[in-house]
């Protein structure tokens, strides 16, 4: 929380977005809005009770938190405005920026699933008629983190049956490379098995994908593909490795995928892993609130253990 209070402050003017009008109530700082949500995301908590914490955190004793912070009605709205996720992924950016220090990065990418209170209908078709029943509704995260350094670089929300390809291949990509990381290796599973998805890694990003083939595989660029393919050699050398001498060569790589699986195990066991905002962007930036908790998280165990600088972050009082 301290960390928050001196970090917040500094970044929210140059995130936010929000234009104040001539008339109405003044725009709540953005930084005040973020520390209440952060602390909704990290506890796991409905908006109400946040609301009774951020109220004890504003006791002149204590000062964690303004006299006039935001009420949970308003603390609800601006988690499930769409408007809220570009501040949110840029806030995410922002707390990884510190770990670019160690240089060339290993990532990895997976999705995983984050259920609601929210209930669907679906048909059972019987042996003489159909019934409704309820199915809770789930959604899926696709995320990227640094095997390193255990940092999330990206999040994205889907509905569950989006499928992993379309994500990785028309938004997290193209986010990386805007953000202009620098990746060394890219690590998947072989739910992304694909020629396309192997190329553009290596074309757009400059890393070298590590993506399981099937084990009947017979060749390492798949027909369609053969003349389109921009990194066959690369492709190529990776497809031998995978095949010689039991892949040992390709698992000496790849076998740090599984850590993103670690990351998804921790942050469900840390911050929950169900989502309470149901309405408008509500799933998706409750699930990048718990990300940015990962992340600074991450950042304050860095610096405690290897001494990483986070005085550009926040000041000397975050440090």
């Amino acid at each position: 929380m301290f960390f928050l209070r001196a970090l917040l402050p500094q970044v929210g003017p140059l995130l936010d977005s929000r234009a104040q009008g001539k008339r109405g109530p003044k725009i709540t700082p953005l930084s005040e809005l973020l520390f209440s949500a952060l602390i909704h995301a990290h506890m796991n908590w409905s908006f109400r009770r946040t609301e009774g914490m951020v109220s004890f955190l504003a006791h002149p004793r204590i000062g964690l938190a303004p006299e006039k912070y935001p009420g949970f009605a308003y603390m609800g709205q601006f988690v499930r405005d769409p408007s809220t996720t570009p501040i949110l992924r840029d806030l995410l950016a922002l707390t990884f920026d510190p770990f670019r220090e160690y240089g060339p990065m290993t990532i990895a990418g997976d999705g995983t699933g984050a259920s609601s209170n929210r209930f669907d209908d679906w048909m059972v078709e019987g042996k003489h008629y159909i019934e409704s029943r309820g199915s809770r509704r789930w959604y899926k995260a696709h995320a990227v983190m640094d095997v390193d350094t255990f940092g999330i670089l990206a999040v994205y929300v889907t509905d569950k049956d989006v499928s992993e390809k379309r994500v990785i291949l028309s938004h997290i990509i193209p986010e990386l490379v805007a953000r202009e990381y620098d990746v060394e290796k890219f690590l998947l599973d072989g739910g992304y098995n694909a020629t396309e998805i192997r190329d553009v890694i290596a074309t757009d990003l400059g890393a070298v994908p590590f993506v399981p083939w099937g084990a009947n595989s017979k060749n390492a660029i798949s027909l369609p593909w053969r003349h389109k393919v921009k990194n066959a050699a690369l492709i190529n050398e990776i497809y031998k490795a995978f095949k010689t001498d039991e892949g040992k060569e390709f698992k000496a790589e790849y076998r740090y995928r599984v850590k993103v699986e670690n990351l998804f195990s921790s942050i469900k066991t840390r911050y929950g892993g169900s989502v309470r905002a149901q309405d408008g962007n509500g799933p998706e930036n409750e699930i990048l609130l718990k990300c940015i908790c990962h992340n600074v998280h991450m950042l304050l165990l860095a610096a405690k253990v290897y001494g990483l600088d986070l005085s550009a972050m926040g000041g000397e009082e975050a440090a």
